[in-house]
Order: C-alpha cells, then sequence, then structure tokens
C-alpha cells in the first residue's frame, strides 16, 4: 500500500503547471498539446509562435484534462480556448524575450490562425488552476489590403533612406540634446505611400532617449494623401524629411529604432537604427565628511533645536546629473536632509544639477542624537552612489 500511495504523490508532483481550466477527479487523463499560431500587428507585420517555444511560454507545457469517456474534440476545444488566452496574456502583458519581441510588429495583435496537435497523455489527479486572460481577438475577415497608392502592376515604388545604414552620435552629454535629419525617398517609379515614421517602442533599448518630429512626412494636401498616408511620387515631392533627436537620460550605450511602413513590395517596414553614448556628469560634495558637534539651533523648518551642517553638491560636468535620492539609513532615527538651489528654492528628488551648477544640502540632527550615520547620495553620476560620513552631535569630533 505504501508504493500505492508514493506512486500518486510522485504522479501529483509531476503535475504543477498553469495552464488549464477544468478540475477532475483522481486518475482523469492529461492531454499534452503542441500549439501553434499566426498573428497579424497593427503595421500588418505576420509572425508564427509555438508553444514549443519556452522563450513565449515561459516554459510551461499546453495541457488539458479530459472525463473518462469525453469526445477528444472538447479536451481540444478547452485547449484552443486557453491557447488563445495565453497568446493575448503574453503579446499585452508578458515580458517577452528580444527573440520573440524581434519578429513582432506593432501592438495590438490578433489572430490570423491557430492549429493544435496532441503530443502525449498522462493520468493525474492535480489540476494546476485556471488562466484567466482574456482571448487574442481574431483578426478581421478578409484581412486588409495592402495599401496599392493608386499604382497598377507595372509601378515599382521604393523606399530609400539617406543615411542609409543608421546612425551614431558618438558620445553625447547627458541633458544635452542633439538632431539629425533623416530623408526618406521614393527612388523608384510610381508612387510611394508612407506612414509616419516613429519610434519602435517594442524593438528600441532606450525608446526614451530619442524623440522624432515626422510633421515633414505628414501630408498637407489632398494630392498628397492616399491610404491616408504621404504619397512620395513624382507629381508630388519625391522626399520627406524626419528629425531624429537624441537626448541621453542615463550614461552609456543608448539605441533606438525608427520605424516606417509604405507599400515598397521589397521593404514593407523599414527600421532606422540610432545609436549613442550618454556621458554622465560628476558630482562633487563637499565636504567628504560632516561634524555635528556644534551648537544646536532653531530651524523654522524643522521641529526641536537642530545640529546642522552644510554641504555643497557641484557637477562639474560635462553632463547633466540627476540626484535620485539623499538618504541616511532608516535605523538611524534624528536625521533630516534637504536641498536647495542657488535662489533658495526647496529641491526634492529627482532633481537635476546641470553641469557647472551647485546645489546646496542642509543635513539636520536632532538635538541629543549621539549616533554616527551615512548620507548615501545616489544619482546617474560617473559613481552612482557617494557616501558621506556624519558624525553625530555629540561624537567629540572637531567641526
Amino acid at each position: 500500500m505504501r508504493y500505492g500511495w508514493a506512486m500518486v504523490f510522485l504522479m501529483a508532483a509531476l503535475s504543477v503547471t498553469s495552464c488549464t481550466l477544468d478540475r477532475r477527479a483522481l486518475g482523469v487523463p492529461r492531454f499534452y498539446w503542441s500549439c501553434t499560431a499566426v498573428v497579424r500587428s497593427s503595421d500588418g507585420v505576420t509572425t508564427s509562435l509555438s508553444s514549443d517555444d519556452a522563450g513565449f511560454t515561459n516554459g510551461y507545457p499546453m495541457e488539458t484534462y479530459a472525463a473518462p469517456g469525453e469526445a477528444p474534440d472538447a479536451a481540444e476545444a478547452r485547449m484552443r480556448d486557453q491557447w488563445r488566452r495565453l497568446l493575448h496574456q503574453q503579446l499585452a502583458f508578458g515580458a517577452l524575450p528580444l527573440t520573440v519581441v524581434a519578429r513582432l510588429g506593432a501592438p495590438p495583435y490578433c489572430l490570423v490562425s491557430d492549429d493544435l496537435m496532441r503530443t502525449g497523455t498522462f493520468f493525474t489527479s492535480t489540476d494546476p488552476g485556471p488562466l484567466l486572460a482574456d482571448e487574442i481577438s481574431p483578426c478581421p475577415t478578409p484581412p486588409p489590403a495592402p495599401p496599392t497608392c493608386g499604382n497598377d502592376a507595372s509601378a515599382h515604388p521604393v523606399l530609400s533612406l539617406s543615411p542609409p545604414d543608421g546612425f551614431d552620435f558618438g558620445p553625447l552629454s547627458v541633458g544635452s540634446p542633439e538632431h539629425i535629419t533623416v530623408h526618406y525617398i521614393n527612388s523608384g517609379d510610381g508612387r510611394l505611400c508612407l506612414a509616419a515614421p516613429m519610434i519602435d517602442l517594442l524593438s528600441s533599448p532606450n525608446p526614451h532617449d530619442f524623440t522624432v518630429d515626422a510633421s515633414d512626412c505628414m501630408p498637407t494636401n489632398a494630392a498628397e494623401t492616399m491610404d491616408g498616408m504621404l504619397v512620395l511620387s513624382a507629381t508630388t515631392r519625391l522626399a520627406c524629411n524626419l528629425v531624429v533627436q537624441f537626448n541621453p537620460q542615463d550614461p552609456g550605450p543608448r539605441q533606438g529604432e525608427v520605424r516606417a511602413t509604405s507599400n515598397d513590395p521589397g521593404m514593407p517596414m523599414s527600421l532606422f537604427t540610432v545609436t549613442g553614448n550618454g556621458v554622465a556628469g560628476e558630482l562633487l560634495p563637499l565636504p567628504a565628511s560632516l561634524c555635528f558637534n556644534v551648537p544646536a539651533v532653531i530651524d523654522p523648518m524643522l521641529s526641536g533645536p537642530q545640529h546642522e551642517r552644510l554641504m555643497t553638491l557641484t557637477n562639474s560636468g560635462p553632463g547633466v546629473v540627476t540626484v535620485a535620492s539623499l538618504t541616511t539609513p532608516a535605523a538611524d532615527g534624528g536625521w533630516s536632509v534637504r536641498a536647495a538651489d542657488a535662489t533658495g528654492a526647496i529641491l526634492r528628488p529627482p532633481f537635476p544639477v546641470r553641469a557647472g551648477g551647485t546645489v546646496t544640502v542642509t543635513i539636520s540632527a536632532v538635538d541629543g542624537t549621539v549616533v554616527n550615520s551615512t548620507l548615501t547620495i545616489a544619482s546617474n553620476a560617473s559613481l552612482t552612489h557617494q557616501e558621506i560620513a556624519l558624525q553625530g552631535p555629540t561624537s567629540g569630533c572637531t567641526p
């Protein structure tokens, strides 16, 4: 008997997954499935996805449970429902690896088709519980045709970019934006319909470090408009200009992708890569340690007598420094910190310190506090964390 119970516990331990809807009694069959789907993005990119790709399913097997004698198509119907729910969950909310993201177009996504194949059966007593996401929406039927831009079959529009192979801004101080102009050109014949270029939020590692001004690539009159896009042709204009700005928010390598769709049959979606390197400022706190063995004073901004010392934060450049926090350990009670700019206005983190700028920091210790402490300065400077020793009011230090 003990071997029978051991087998039950072993089978229960093997059944921990997260992809089924219904709960069944002891000994029900569990079916494993291989699921595939074709989805389409809002900009017309079609992508094949599979449950066998652990990067997409997070490694969970696809499975259903069935009552004895239940028709196989009933279990398949439940599996199809689960697969479509998982598609919606992963595409809308999943943290997908770059290998999957690189194949997808822009959200939202819809379902073109899916297919299921049962790959195995196992008997178990444990159900992992429901997957509660909504299902992925089906694509419209019939799917929208690609824009023709009024061309006949003999036309061959070609989208060319200048510069053609992306652009590197090189090193640039944090908070000091620069821009370039990218030219979108119809170098073929016939009409080229071009949708307004934009930063691709999915494929860009650092999308918020780059912005675009696409106003010149928007139609200005009816002659330049077809299928809701700008027409580039010999009778309208052959090119438009996109201004791409790089404004690094943090130091280090930064990269963005500019996406544009068109009716160029050879390149319906173009990606233009922009890169750069953010250069941080140098934040210098002075003095490097503070002694609070000084007379207590009454500060109208604080309650009770306080021992106060001042410290300056100077940014020697070249980039802007953003101070994220000024903190002392919570266990070291009785300390308070506040920062102010040159006008005396209070600064609450996060706040910027421009190159060559100075911020005054007032550190206060409640009268009677004897515990030494540490002020930690967190920022995006080249030294991201700096510590200032705080010697308590009765430590015996010399100011």
